[in-house]
């Protein structure tokens, strides 16, 4: 037997409004000048409000970045083909940086991984939970013979995000349509 939730249900509304809030504060204030009264008057929510759901800013901005990114692939595809679904979640995830504020979100956060360490857990945990479509993805075309046995997958997968997060970040190069679709030819090849 389970034991009854006290209290009101936790609205949908409230976190969409809390995750909205610590977005934009990330991206206008940075990381330094975000605060949980700032989320708070962002979302129009009391402080506690916030502190129900969350211990930190480091975990409000997880959430928040995490609910995009599921936003945004919420699981594998099923286009027919491992192929197709790797560039899929790959277009997606580029869709998201290039067309929402989760680019300049993550633009705003690296810099603080090396000095915030619940910052660098939450979000070590965030991205191995997004790795995880794309092992599912890769995995199921090693095993159809889409793609090469001997293919490290956990190597694929750097390859992958990483070109991605290394134009985001440093080099500027473009991240066009047909980017992943060269990412997936060029890394993950033919069986």
């Amino acid at each position: 037997m389970t034991a009854s939730r006290r209290g009101r249900p936790r609205s949908e509304d409230v976190d969409s409004a809390i995750h909205r809030a610590a977005l934009d504060s990330l991206v206008e204030l940075g990381y330094a000048g975000t605060s949980i009264d700032g989320i708070a008057t962002r979302a129009g929510v009391a402080r506690p409000t916030v502190y129900r759901r969350y211990a930190s800013k480091a975990e409000v901005l997880t959430a928040a970045i995490a609910a995009a990114f599921h936003e945004s692939n919420p699981s594998v595809p099923e286009s027919g083909t491992a192929r197709e679904d790797v560039r899929i979640l790959l277009t997606n995830t580029i869709r998201m940086l290039r067309n929402t504020p989760i680019g300049e979100v993550i633009r705003a956060i690296v810099p603080e991984l090396a000095r915030d360490p619940d910052l660098r857990r939450l979000s070590r945990r965030l991205l191995d939970d997004r790795r995880k479509l794309l092992r599912a993805a890769i995995e199921r075309g090693i095993e159809r013979g889409e793609f090469a046995r001997s293919i490290d997958v956990e190597l694929a997968i750097d390859g992958l995000l990483g070109a991605i997060y290394l134009r985001l970040l440093f080099t500027g190069q473009p991240i066009n349509r047909g980017f992943a679709a060269d990412l997936v030819e060029q890394l993950l090849g033919r069986p």
